[in-house]
């Protein structure tokens, strides 16, 4: 899902709102695919100031509702090819899963949205389990799939992804969509990384 820049400008908006430090685009991007806590304290809970830190920690809360409402008024967009390459991985009696640092309401409303609910054999999301890097997530869904992590890989535009994959010794393929470089995916661990989604099936 192509959601990158709308995060990038819920965080920037929010933090406007209340006040904080305002970030940039790149630093918002590196901390994509982790947690909401962890990219918050990242970028606003390591002033040097303990003034700027303290009033940081009281608009949490409204930062984190002010994010949420920017960010769901608008819908994110699916890259080019996705939808076909779900249908055609389905087809085929591939067993898919999400695992995804964001909540289950984001997570239900887009897979609404796209009429995807039925695509998907196992989800699991960041207010459920600890957020990538941490490999609970995955390892969850092997529990439920009763795979062995040797029979799985894993897809993801983040290393975040990437750690959390190598986390639960699963074979990871990176796709360089505009969260983290090329070259980032590769020094994550990636066993490979192509540009476009549409790419991804002749590793598969």
């Amino acid at each position: 899902m192509d959601s990158a820049a709308q995060i990038v400008s819920a965080v920037i908006d929010s933090a406007k709102k209340n006040g904080l430090n305002v970030p940039s685009d790149k630093s918002v991007r590196v901390g994509i695919g982790t947690s909401f806590e962890a990219q918050y304290e990242r970028l606003f809970l390591h002033d040097k100031t303990q003034g700027k830190r303290d009033y940081a920690n009281e608009v949490f809360t409204s930062f984190q509702k002010d994010f949420y409402h920017v960010y769901n008024s608008n819908t994110p967009k699916l890259f080019p090819g996705v939808e076909d390459i779900i249908a055609e991985l389905n087809a085929d009696g591939v067993i898919t899963a999400i695992a995804t640092s964001g909540t289950r309401a984001m997570l239900n409303s887009m897979l609404t949205k796209f009429k995807l609910n039925d695509s998907f054999l196992f989800t699991c999301c960041g207010d459920e389990f600890p957020a990538k890097p941490n490999p609970d997530m995955l390892e969850q869904i092997l529990l439920e799939s009763d795979f062995l992590s040797k029979d799985a890989v894993m897809l993801g535009d983040s290393v975040y992804d990437i750690y959390s994959a190598n986390n639960a010794h699963i074979d990871s393929y990176g796709v360089a969509t505009g969260v983290s470089s090329k070259n980032d995916l590769v020094g994550a661990g990636a066993i490979e990384v192509v540009d476009d989604i549409r790419e991804i099936v002749a590793y598969l």
